[in-house]
């Protein structure tokens, strides 16, 4: 009689950042879109006051701001597939044959 444990083998949990996305999801979506218009907004404001103050770090900071915006955006629209990317996989899997 063996005493040592039968333990299932472990499956691949994926990675870290796979895991910080499925978790966020519910939240991220939700705020995502919220968090991109006042990224957009901020930089639209943050121009306005470099043009009003003529002064370049409200313009760089604005600038900052846009592509925050622009960041966000591209992760709440395409993040499914960042899922299906970073998801665990013993072999490449593509959706299309």
């Amino acid at each position: 009689m063996s005493l040592h444990p039968i333990l299932p083998e472990r499956r691949p949990q994926g990675s870290w950042l796979f895991r910080l996305l499925l978790r966020g999801r519910p939240l991220f979506l939700l705020a995502g879109p919220l968090l991109g218009m006042a990224l957009f907004g901020l930089g639209c404001l943050g121009l306005y006051q470099a043009w009003l103050t003529e002064a370049p770090l409200y313009g760089v900071g604005a600038v900052l701001a846009w592509l925050g915006a622009g960041s966000v955006a591209v992760l709440c629209s395409e993040y499914d597939w960042w899922l299906f990317k970073l998801g665990p996989s013993d072999s490449l899997e593509w959706p299309l044959e």
